[in-house]
């Protein structure tokens, strides 16, 4: 856009220009104070046309700076959200970390708890199982000794009819 302006300026002044050197020759020295006020007049066009142009620049310029401010801004603003949902991200994937690690920590709990139960109980089986079976080592014995104890009896009794029948057969 800039250098289309530049051109058309460029054009407009050698197109002056080319005028004013074809009218020179045609005027006659009688005519040469009109042909200067003419030339001032064409001068101050040309300042105006400058003037107009240079405007134009410095108003495309101005707008050209607005528009890469404007860019500018809108990256800067794309960087802080993007920065900003990254932040974002980072901070569920760290709150997802921490869950998922109480959870494991739960579970750990959870599966040692048991165990220790699952020990427990076993424990109090096997005292059980240990005490069954010492009584049932007391029942044994004292059986045995009943049983002995009946025998010795037995024999007793045997022995002592024993010795009756004898002291009969004797007497």
């Amino acid at each position: 856009m800039l250098s289309v302006l530049f051109h058309v300026g460029l054009l407009i002044f050698a197109f002056i220009n080319i005028e004013f050197d074809d009218s020179r020759k045609l005027i006659k020295q009688g005519d040469q104070v009109k042909t200067v006020k003419a030339k001032v007049v064409d001068q101050q066009q040309l300042e105006a046309i400058e003037a107009q142009k240079q405007a134009e620049l410095d108003k495309l310029k101005k707008a050209t700076q607005e528009k890469e401010k404007r860019k500018l801004e809108v990256e800067r603003k794309k960087r802080e959200e993007a920065k900003r949902i990254a932040e974002a991200k980072k901070q569920k994937q760290a709150e997802e970390r921490k869950k998922a690690e109480a959870r494991r920590e739960a579970e750990a709990k959870k599966k040692a708890e048991a165990l220790k139960r699952k020990q427990a109980e076993e424990k109090k089986i096997e005292a059980e199982r240990q005490k069954k079976l010492a009584e049932e080592k007391r029942k044994e014995a004292e059986e045995k000794r009943i049983a002995e104890e009946k025998r010795k009896a037995e024999e007793a009794r045997q022995a002592e009819q024993k010795r009756i029948a004898e002291e009969k057969k004797k007497a």
